[in-house]
């Protein structure tokens, strides 16, 4: 039942973010972007999915301390999963927030 609980609170604390994460993002484009540049604003789920065009970008493939346990191939093929896992994880929100637009 705990596993449950976390799960959960996992999945809201994510979801909280990114609204928060979304809202400070369009605010910060509002007031620098579309001043600027003349640009239009953005909505919170526009912001959310530009957020995550960037994540995805920025962190590629990169050392994960937690794969330390692992060694030679065995680390590839868990760095390989972990990245094909955050990839699908990656799509999964990015359609829920593209319903939103």
């Amino acid at each position: 039942m705990a596993i449950v609980g976390t799960a959960v609170m996992t999945i809201v604390m994510i979801v909280l973010s990114a609204i928060v994460n979304g809202y400070v993002f369009s605010q910060l484009w509002a007031w620098f972007v579309v001043a600027t540049f003349g640009l239009t604003a953005i909505t919170i789920p526009q912001a959310i999915g530009l957020a995550m065009v960037v994540g995805w970008f920025k962190t590629g493939l990169k050392q994960d301390d937690s794969l330390d346990e692992y060694k030679g191939f065995n680390k590839l093929v868990a760095m390989f999963i972990a990245q094909v896992f955050t990839a699908i994880i990656t799509l999964i929100v990015a359609s829920i927030v593209k319903s939103f637009i």
